[in-house]
């Protein structure tokens, strides 16, 4: 009987986790600490296993978005590709179109190139990325947002 109760918490804990998408309690709070960390390169990490293997927590997501705010412009980099990668769009795609007015040419580009790998998504980046397409002075960012639109349009 005590098996049977302990098979149960274990599936139940399980269950838990797939609804909540939790793959470990500790590693959501482990990536929680490393986000809020002052270092740059613990967040970075942290971010970069977030895109690996999906937020471990629902609550993470706003987590990441606070990243765009970081000081620093790799955070600010690594935290759009990490919301493309984790979703969901109608949440992540204006977040995105927001970093493609960051003061770093760094985070422009990881937008747009954001923006074209969720082309199906990103309709309403068309008259910013057109802006930057046009006027960036990076010629990296202008090429990646031609690239986000051409596929962007094409539908």
């Amino acid at each position: 009987m005590n098996n049977i109760r302990l098979l149960a918490t274990i599936l139940l804990g399980c269950l838990w986790c797939v609804i909540t998408g939790c793959h470990n309690s500790n590693d959501a709070v482990k990536l929680r600490a490393e986000l809020m960390n002052a270092n740059e390169d613990k967040k970075c990490e942290a971010l970069l296993e977030i895109s690996k293997t999906g937020p471990p927590s629902k609550n993470i997501f706003s987590e990441v978005v606070k990243c765009l705010d970081d000081p620093s412009w790799k955070v600010r980099s690594q935290a759009v590709f990490t919301l493309g990668a984790i979703g969901p769009a109608d949440k992540v795609i204006p977040e995105i179109i927001r970093m493609l007015d960051d003061n770093n040419d760094a985070v422009r580009l990881s937008a747009a190139t954001v923006l074209w790998a969720n082309s199906d998504e990103s309709n309403e980046a068309i008259p910013k990325l057109r802006q930057l397409a046009a006027y960036d002075k990076s010629k990296q960012v202008r090429s990646a947002a031609k690239r986000a639109l051409e596929k962007i349009e094409v539908g």
